[in-house]
């Protein structure tokens, strides 16, 4: 890292890209990284500095590619590396590269406590932190300028506080809503042919392999869950001569205008199984959640049976 007490914030930015769209500044996001970097008492000299748009990295199947010497960024300018992303999506990708030209850093794929990565410099940055969850901005702004920073208290696995927001055996009657998308033979059904606690289970019923996708969902209130604090999803699954694509479930969050703010998934179920405990964690809980929804979902290409019960989740502090 090369450090000055003067800061040129002259740069080059050279245009390559054979797209003739108009091309954003990059030096908006320079100056975010100088600033960062000020804010924690560094002062970067960025006078030799270059940057290109380029419709193909050398070495190319790179969305961006830093180097020291010459101290040189390329960002790839298309769809996915680019155009399509968020503006957040963009400054990561920007100080990851700036993270190797500037601060010679190189490629981490060290992973904290909870399983997320630990550092921007991993190989693909994208998603680290987003508009909802920008209190986790803080940490990785400090570890991209100290390697030595330490773990956050929201990627600490050991979280003795928990709190049981729902446990459902299954009633008869229920608060589940079954739906379905495309063309798809699939049935959800309340059933007592299998179950685990309380006399019924809900099970999808997939007659003929279809396109689209058949669900369960349940929606609820996060309430008092805080930001930073973890969740668990836990379902227990039973599965009959299930093909294809298969079973999995999820846990989304929506804000107030119904956008996606949180996604995580389990791996698909398939085959013929009894019940079997399934479990997947959403690591931080991220702000302006309105709605948590739990969703069962079968692939439409799927057929057979499953059957899911004793669904709880949890969250922990």
């Amino acid at each position: 890292m090369r450090i000055n007490k003067l800061t040129p914030f002259l740069f080059f930015i050279v245009a390559c890209s054979s797209d003739d769209a108009p091309q954003p500044d990059l030096s908006v996001y320079v100056d975010r990284f100088v600033a960062e970097a000020r804010a924690r008492g560094i002062t970067l000299d960025v006078s030799n500095l270059t940057m290109a748009y380029v419709s193909e990295t050398d070495p190319p199947n790179y969305c961006g590619y830093g180097t020291v010497r010459p101290e040189h960024v390329q960002i790839k300018y298309s769809d996915d590396c680019w155009n399509s992303r968020t503006d957040i999506d963009k400054e990561l990708l920007t100080f990851h590269e700036l993270g190797h030209a500037v601060l010679g850093r190189v490629h981490s794929n060290t992973q904290l406590s909870n399983g997320d990565h630990q550092s921007i410099m991993y190989m693909n940055p994208f998603g680290l932190y987003n508009e909802s969850t920008l209190d986790k901005k803080a940490y990785y702004l400090d570890e991209l300028f100290d390697m030595t920073t330490p773990e956050p208290q929201w990627a600490h696995v050991d979280r003795p506080n928990r709190v049981e927001i729902l446990k459902d055996s299954v009633a008869a009657v229920n608060a589940w809503k079954f739906g379905t998308t495309g063309l798809i033979d699939h049935a959800g059904v309340v059933s007592h042919e299998a179950f685990v606690s309380a006399g019924h289970s809900l099970s999808i019923q997939a007659n003929a392999a279809g396109s689209g996708i058949s669900f369960w969902r349940y929606d609820l209130s996060p309430g008092n869950v805080t930001i930073g604090s973890a969740l668990t999803l836990t379902v227990k699954v039973m599965t009959k001569d299930v093909t294809g694509p298969g079973l999995d479930f999820e846990l989304q969050g929506f804000d107030a205008q119904d956008t996606n703010v949180f996604y995580v998934y389990s791996k698909k179920i398939t085959g013929t199984q009894d019940f079997k405990e399934y479990t997947i964690d959403l690591h931080y809980f991220p702000r302006d959640v309105s709605v948590v929804s739990i969703f069962l979902l079968m692939d439409g290409r799927s057929t057979g049976t499953a059957y899911i019960d004793d669904i709880s989740l949890v969250n922990k502090y």
